[in-house]
């Protein structure tokens, strides 16, 4: 569904407010609430399941929804807006590789809605890069792989994994000489060391893995195809940032026109009004990438790559304005632990940290315009 014609458009309305009215049901902010006096992590996954959302991408022969990215993006945003404990896009990118490479146990793990933890790692960007994994400021090469004589085994360690604590099969790419290749590995396999990581966001899951000769089955997958999933990855995590974006956008408008200060509401004040119109430009431009990812992703690769790119980055910049300002807009209020609008900073300050972050992002998608201009300059 490319999202561009009237009807495509009604479905995905449709889809919104299915999700939306489910999502409702639920107050994640009440409960990251609770999470973080308990030091705990959420989970709203038998929720996601009774909508379908784990499969939400597997074609429909394998009991999916069959969804595109347009659907996605729209599931992503709704989850995000309502603060859902829930990491889609690290389960969507390892199932989404199992399906490619035509797994025999694929129908088995969507019926029994498996989760999923994928460890995305980008493509080199300029000739003689290698492959990279890691979260921000800890770039870090591919684990390696080795044949053994009764079939694979992986060396390496993945930190910052989102999902990977509470998952059934960990999808991963390791170097297996200089190729990079998607391996497929059991968490409960010997070998494999899981670290649950709790940081200030309590509504994300993250894990350390440890690798140490672990055993590991390969899948056949082309590197356009592994390129794709970190595509893919980058223009989910940007989508989020509609979700958040969009709800921060609706929070300090309803407070900028309740709020009186010097005999009028602080919403005729400058000060505000530039900080909502901003918000609204950059979740507008965020909205613009996304839906340009949406139209590559069956188009050329390269296309596909920059503008999944620039989906992260400008799904990134507009999380950190609209975080930091909806906290602004609410005085000192909004800075307390009782108010909803902290929340939403700390999911943005801990997921802008994941696959290689949001600096990282912006370096790629440089290097990547740069790169498209060269090639198109009359020289």
């Amino acid at each position: 569904m490319s999202g561009t014609t009237t009807e495509a458009g009604d479905l995905l309305a449709e889809l919104r407010a299915a999700i939306t009215a489910a999502m409702s049901r639920s107050d994640f902010v009440a409960s990251a609430r609770e999470d973080t006096d308990t030091g705990v992590v959420g989970s709203c996954w038998e929720l996601a399941r009774s909508l379908d959302l784990p499969a939400a991408l597997v074609a429909e022969q394998h009991g999916g929804l069959g969804f595109g990215p347009a659907e996605a993006i729209v599931c992503l945003e709704e989850c995000a807006r309502s603060l859902a404990p829930i990491c889609l896009p690290s389960h969507w990118g390892g199932l989404r590789l199992l399906e490619a490479a035509g797994e025999p146990d694929l129908d088995q793990l969507v019926a029994d809605a498996a989760q999923l933890a994928f460890a995305p790692a980008r493509p080199p960007v300029i000739a003689g890069e290698p492959w990279l994994q890691g979260a921000a400021g800890e770039r870090a090469p591919l684990p390696k792989a080795a044949r053994r004589n009764d079939g694979w085994s992986i060396d390496g360690t993945l930190r910052w994994v989102a999902g990977a604590s509470r998952a059934d099969a960990l999808v991963l790419i390791a170097l297996e000489g200089e190729t990079p290749t998607a391996f497929r590995v059991s968490p409960g396999d010997p070998g494999v060391t899981l670290t649950s990581v709790v940081r200030f966001d309590h509504t994300t899951d993250l894990a350390h893995v440890r690798l140490g000769d672990a055993p590991a089955t390969p899948l056949e997958l082309a590197e356009d195809e592994l390129a794709r999933s970190w595509a893919l990855h980058q223009a989910m995590l940007g989508a989020e940032g509609i979700g958040i974006t969009r709800r921060c956008l609706e929070m300090s408008l309803a407070h900028a026109r309740e709020r009186y200060a010097f005999g009028r509401t602080i919403g005729s004040f400058q000060a505000i009004k530039h900080r909502l119109v901003e918000m609204l430009r950059l979740v507008e431009m965020t909205e613009n990438c996304t839906t340009w990812f949406a139209d590559a992703w069956n188009e050329d690769l390269d296309d596909t790559m920059l503008a999944g790119v620039a989906a992260r980055v400008a799904g990134d910049r507009a999380q950190q304005h609209a975080t930091s300002s909806n906290i602004f807009v609410h005085g000192g209020m909004g800075a307390t632990w009782e108010h909803d609008a902290p929340y939403f900073y700390r999911r943005f300050q801990l997921r802008r940290l994941l696959a290689l972050g949001t600096e990282e992002a912006l370096v790629e998608l440089g290097a990547r315009v740069l790169d498209r201009s060269w090639e198109t300059a009359d020289v």
